[in-house]
């Protein structure tokens, strides 16, 4: 039996009855990482880098706007350091102020990237009618698979019913080869 849910991200990625493709991965590359964390209970994190965060704001931005205008904050040019970036004593402060807990702090040139890749998007006309068109964003397919008996998951950035899911992905490659490379590297081809 195949059934939709709508899962945060915390509770996709902490469900460890259903095998999900990076669950798969994590075991191919550690099965002693893999057996700490899905068996045992050890706190699973993802690394996080600029280039991660970006495709995430990018993401929420095109599908879930609302809550990504929610989470939004543009930093107090004030509490960054003299070289801009984000240290010293008066960063660490502002980033514990309970009003930006959970909150996404954007300095205005990244908030002006994501709403330009975010505006690129949507002028393209198929992306704008995918978009449009019903379907269910951030969702989580559970399903027995009919060879193995597992149980399996996965999370679809769009679902279009009778139509087929979109994965969103941001990317620094344009050209068809590079962008092919990155397709393989990341292994969005498998996900």
């Amino acid at each position: 039996m195949t059934t939709l849910h709508d899962l945060d991200n915390g509770k996709y990625l902490s469900d460890s009855n259903y095998i999900s493709n990076s669950m798969l991965n994590l075991y191919r590359a550690s099965p002693l990482e893999f057996k700490a964390i899905f068996l045992d209970g050890a706190p699973f994190t993802s690394p996080r880098t600029a280039s991660t965060d970006l495709g995430s704001w990018v993401h929420e931005s095109i599908l879930e706007v609302d809550k990504f205008t929610e989470r939004l904050v543009l930093i107090d040019q004030a509490v960054l350091s003299s070289s801009g970036s984000r240290a010293g004593k008066a960063w660490k402060e502002y980033v514990t102020l309970p009003e930006h807990v959970g909150k996404h702090l954007l300095k205005q040139a990244e908030l002006d990237k994501i709403m330009a890749i975010r505006k690129s998007v949507l002028s393209n006309d198929t992306a704008a009618k995918l978009l449009e068109m019903n379907g269910h964003n951030e969702i989580t397919l559970k399903w027995e698979c009919q060879m193995s008996g597992l149980l399996r998951r996965a999370k679809f950035d769009r679902l279009i019913p009778g139509l087929g899911w979109l994965d969103i992905k941001t990317s620094n490659c344009i050209d068809q080869g590079p962008f092919l490379d990155s397709v393989l590297k990341y292994g969005y081809n498998t996900q």
